[in-house]
């Protein structure tokens, strides 16, 4: 059998990992320890103890800051990645010269 004319499944031949996932389970970690230390802002509330809200509340902007600027790096990766897919013919059935080639030798 020629490797031709395997069928890839619709595979684009881009085999590169998403970036962006890396990028998407850290703003998940971020927004998780962001809704802990929320629930400790709140108790620090309750115990009107002022000083450790204002710790709290220092954390949380700062996390709010790193999440933030995550989904900036996620979204210019992805715009990236759109924009070099459509500037690529790589994918199956998207090269200029797709059916013009048929394996009679089967």
């Amino acid at each position: 059998m020629n490797i031709s004319s395997m069928n890839l499944g619709g595979l684009s031949g881009d085999f590169r990992p998403r970036q962006s996932t890396d990028v998407d389970e850290k703003i998940r970690s971020l927004e998780q320890r962001l809704q802990e230390l929320n629930t400790k802002k709140q108790e620090a509330v309750q115990k009107k103890d002022e000083k450790e809200r204002e710790k709290l509340e220092k954390q949380i902007q700062k996390i709010e800051k790193q999440i933030q600027q995550l989904k900036q790096q996620a979204k210019k990766e992805t715009e990236k990645e759109a924009a070099e897919e459509s500037e690529s013919p790589k994918a199956v059935g998207k090269r200029p010269d797709a059916g013009e080639y048929v394996d009679v030798s089967v």
